[in-house]
């Protein structure tokens, strides 16, 4: 059935259908895309709203060693005398890309035994150290009991960094 204008009688609000075709017209095209049109908004939205909740991305790197790795992960110390010396792991601390100040601690690990510990001047926990980073830095004193490579796992507000530390004669 074909509904005509009144003040139109060329124009139609029906589509023609044809055999086995449901009939499709302007006005139930209108009103399915009335009812997925917020499906859609919302769909579009989701994403721009959970990527609004700011991440907060905690750094920490070393700087200072003789070598340090790019990425401010791995650092080495030449020329150390076992038993006699004492090096600071002095680490750049960030927070959202600003200096961090607050708690810091930091756990030796990963072939430490023997080639490295804490030195006394350090607040230990439960055998971890605990520090407090003021504008960005902090600093752990680590005495040199042998040479070889250990790792140091550094923690700042849940977030665990792991450095590796290497002690070369």
């Amino acid at each position: 059935m074909t509904h005509m204008q009144p003040s139109n009688p060329n124009r139609t609000d029906d589509a023609p259908t044809g055999e086995g075709r449901p009939d499709l017209s302007r006005r139930r095209l209108i009103a399915a895309g009335a009812w997925t049109l917020p499906a859609v908004a919302l769909a579009v939205a989701a994403p721009a709203a959970s990527a609004s909740t700011p991440v907060e991305v905690i750094t920490v790197t070393v700087v200072a060693g003789d070598v340090i790795s790019s990425d401010g992960h791995s650092v080495t110390f030449t020329g150390v005398n076992p038993g006699h010396d004492t090096f600071p792991l002095m680490l750049a601390v960030t927070k959202m890309g600003a200096p961090y100040s607050g708690p810091v601690s930091a756990q030796l690990g990963g072939g430490a035994a023997g080639v490295a510990s804490w030195d006394s001047s350090v607040d230990l926990a439960g055998g971890a150290a605990g520090a407090s980073a003021s504008g960005g830095s902090v600093d752990f004193p680590i005495n040199v009991d042998g040479t070889g490579t250990f790792q140091v796992a550094v923690n700042v507000e849940g977030t665990t960094v792991v450095l590796n530390v290497t002690f070369q004669a």
